[in-house]
């Protein structure tokens, strides 16, 4: 994009891929995750003109009103998060999608043979309500007995926590609002930490057939007369004339 001088679209995407390494990537100091944040937040403060009317309706400086809200509130609670909790850290992924992916790998765990197949619709509720209770005991501390989610653990086990009346006076936190966010203090979490950058998913991957050797999943020459009547039509077994 720079190549063809389109400079200011080169910088808005920089910044977009900047806000969503700060909220994904693993291993990068919490100081830079706020302040990737910030500079998107900046970028969109400037094609907003608060004295302007009517208001924007719509779009504004060509971004749907929805989305524009929706980065905003989504860079501001997040820099907020290091001022309301309690040691100061966070985990990124912790305010991401990681519940929600949590919660359909234990669907597609129930699914038969753990592969996440389509499950039948009279089973949906079923399957529902045991992922609900898994979910809500694998985020219960005081359940009498340790769930492993994982083979290996990611983070270090965290102690018990006290009971209410054994904790410390609760410490004054300072009100943070959105004009004074440049004086947040970050603290790294685990997740921030540079070994963490060392983790990598195992992802599935698979190559093609080179042309001199035999293609996968060729079928035998014969599969073309072999009766197979999983190729036939519903309605056509049902003796149904659709036109």
């Amino acid at each position: 994009m720079r190549k063809n001088g389109d400079e200011t679209e080169a910088d808005f995407c920089r910044l977009l891929r900047n806000w969503y390494r700060a909220d994904d990537d693993g291993g990068l100091d919490s100081a830079l995750r706020l302040q990737w944040r910030l500079s998107l937040r900046t970028c969109l403060l400037q094609r907003y003109n608060p004295h302007h009317f009517p208001p924007p309706a719509g779009y504004v400086g060509g971004i749907p009103v929805v989305t524009f809200e929706s980065l905003l509130t989504n860079i501001e609670r997040k820099a907020q998060m290091y001022c309301f909790a309690e040691d100061g850290s966070f985990n990124a992924r912790a305010l991401s999608t990681l519940d929600a992916e949590n919660f359909f790998s234990i669907l597609g765990d129930l699914t038969p043979g753990g592969v996440g197949l389509a499950i039948r619709p009279a089973d949906i509720p079923r399957a529902l309500k045991t992922a609900c209770e898994m979910t809500i005991l694998q985020a219960d501390s005081n359940k009498s007995f340790f769930v492993h989610t994982t083979r290996a653990p990611v983070y270090p086990k965290l102690q018990a926590c006290p009971p209410v009346d054994q904790l410390p006076e609760e410490r004054e936190r300072e009100e943070v609002g959105v004009s004074n966010m440049s004086s947040i203090q970050t603290r790294n979490h685990d997740f921030d930490m540079p070994a963490r950058r060392q983790r990598r998913g195992n992802r599935k991957a698979a190559t093609v057939s080179k042309p001199n050797e035999p293609s996968k999943g060729a079928r035998g020459v014969r599969q073309h007369h072999k009766c197979d009547e999983t190729k036939i039509l519903p309605h056509v077994r049902l003796g149904v004339i659709v036109d």
